[in-house]
């Protein structure tokens, strides 16, 4: 106010004006009755069509294609690949398997690949055998793994550009095109793991998205038990966040559904009374022995000449960069509570590799790929920032600075991949015109057109669902080859054991089972009997028991 202004002041007694506010719009008239009301306006295509949902369709597309690129024949079929899907095949007709289920994983998984599998069925994928349909929906899980990467990498924030790059590296790991494409129990949980991490880190730390975070790692623990150990990563991804309000009771909701979940298990034992080990009945505590104790040890990986050894090590030579890239990650993953997830989740993964002496799966790595590119990606997204933060600053943000940010991914990627080029060739390209299983469908045919419908044939379980299919019974008259000695119905259905057996279709995995399962029956099967046709890896065996033996069983 300036000097030499008078402030008139309202005489005693007389009413101030009070200032004049803005009128507030007129509100909208009600609907009459009878009436509706004006509808919301609806969403365009394009608003619909953001460039994270572009980005992750077209991600999903390209994995589905890579997924299923010659998926029957780029490695041969597995006796564990024939197991499962034997077992889904069973659980699609309401059983748990074609033989005596023993508790040794939970059904769950092949119940997973019982409905999974209608999905190629539908649109004609495959040769039409069921483990050639399985592979297909092998493939259709490596695409589903390859979408929830980018979903967790986004979420944690990583740059899109960045994101794409550690699918990439996903997608183009030779472990991840041979083990990650085949019928394992760990590709079918690994979906799982993934969509609870992240429901885990929820923005808005949802109630309901911390107890589904909890229902999808019990589902995970349920198709693989050894998804179990990655329950202290997932608690750790969904406290990362600091404490909030009802931060208890989002802890609470996931233990609680985690534990709803696993608890089906010993549930179901519980009430088919095989819970606890008795005479004259499988149960889930001789299951669990198994598994944990009572199976071949790996050895130490500290020494040399262990077979844990030379499994470790072949993983890291089978994919270098994705592994290297990936720990490298997880160490700068290290200086954020949001990514500290992380290297818990891959030093979970690790124990049992290289602090264990049990038994170690040949296929227990691919749990850890998935983990490995998000770490990858989510490191590079640490350092990436770090380094451009204060250019950054000084830059307007827009279309030139993303176009500079692909430029640098793109050269990074280009050098990364010049490095790396010659041995990824020799290991991948291979893979896209592979005829692996030609010997085995030879030795299926053969069997099919010489061997009478009627005799028993003992097939390892890679090759049970195809001669299996041949019309010719039941699962006592095409016999899974480690049955014979270790599923006491085959004596119900063979009373003269081994002897009753008239053909053995052997592949590459007969003998070594036959010496380290201790199959004695099938020894001594395999001991009598002449070879009568061969293909490749693959040989056809007649039965001939010898005069003593043919005296004591008449």
């Amino acid at each position: 106010m300036s000097a030499g202004t008078l402030v008139r002041r309202p005489r005693p007694g007389r009413a101030v004006p009070l200032p004049q506010l803005p009128t507030p719009p007129a509100a909208a008239p009600a609907p009459r009755a009878g009436t509706t009301a004006e509808p919301a306006p609806r969403r365009s295509a394009r608003d619909l069509l953001t460039a994270d949902r572009v980005t992750a369709a077209v991600t999903f597309a390209v994995a589905l294609a890579v997924g299923l690129w010659n998926v029957t024949d780029a490695t041969a079929f597995q006796d564990d690949e024939g197991t499962y899907a034997a077992q889904a095949a069973a659980a699609a007709s309401g059983g748990f398997g074609p033989y005596t289920y023993w508790y040794d994983h939970p059904p769950l998984g092949w119940f997973q690949l019982a409905a999974l599998a209608a999905i190629p069925r539908a649109l004609g994928i495959g040769d039409g055998s069921e483990l050639a349909l399985m592979r297909a929906v092998a493939g259709l899980l490596l695409a589903v793994t390859a979408l929830l990467v980018l979903l967790v990498l986004r979420r944690l924030a990583a740059p899109r550009t960045i994101a794409l790059v550690a699918v990439a590296l996903l997608l183009t790991s030779p472990l991840a095109l041979t083990l990650g494409r085949q019928v394992f129990l760990d590709n079918v949980a690994t979906p799982w793991l993934l969509l609870a991490v992240w429901l885990a880190l929820s923005p808005r730390r949802a109630l309901w998205a911390h107890a589904g975070a909890g229902a999808a790692l019990g589902v995970a623990v349920l198709t693989k038990l050894t998804s179990l150990a990655l329950g202290p990563a997932v608690l750790v991804a969904l406290l990362a966040g600091g404490r909030w309000r009802g931060r208890s009771f989002s802890l609470t909701a996931f233990l609680t559904a985690a534990s709803l979940v696993v608890t089906v298990f010993p549930l179901m034992a519980l009430l088919r009374t095989e819970l606890l080990a008795g005479d004259g009945h499988v149960s889930l505590q001789e299951g669990l022995e198994f598994q944990l104790a009572d199976r071949s040890t790996s050895g130490s990986f500290w020494d040399g000449a262990t077979d844990r050894h030379a499994l470790v090590i072949g993983w890291v030579g089978q994919s270098p960069l994705l592994v290297v890239a990936g720990v490298l990650g997880a160490i700068a993953c290290l200086t954020a509570a949001r990514t500290r997830w992380l290297p818990v989740a891959l030093a979970c993964l690790a124990l049992p590799m290289i602090a264990m002496t049990g038994y170690l799966p040949g296929m227990y790595v691919v749990g850890t790929l998935p983990f490995l590119a998000i770490a990858a990606g989510a490191g590079a997204a640490r350092v990436w920032g770090a380094l451009t933060s204060p250019v950054r600053a000084r830059v307007t943000a827009g279309r030139g600075w993303r176009i500079a940010t692909a430029g640098v991914a793109v050269a990074t990627i280009a050098a990364l991949g010049a490095a790396v080029a010659p041995s990824w060739r020799a290991e991948v390209r291979p893979l896209a015109t592979a005829r692996a299983n030609d010997d085995f469908r030879e030795a299926v045919a053969w069997v099919e057109t010489h061997v009478p419908a009627s005799d028993d044939v003992v097939v390892p379980f890679s090759a049970w669902s195809a001669v299996q299919e041949q019309g010719r019974g039941g699962p006592w008259n095409v016999i899974a080859l480690e049955k014979v000695d270790r599923d006491s119905a085959f004596e119900a259905a063979h009373p003269d054991g081994w002897r009753s057996v008239e053909w053995i279709l052997e592949g590459p995995t007969t003998r070594p089972n036959i010496d380290n399962l201790a199959l004695a029956d099938v020894g001594s099967a395999l001991e009598s009997s002449e070879v009568v046709a061969t293909f490749g890896a693959w040989s056809v065996h007649r039965v001939t028991p010898s005069a003593l033996e043919r005296q004591v069983r008449s």
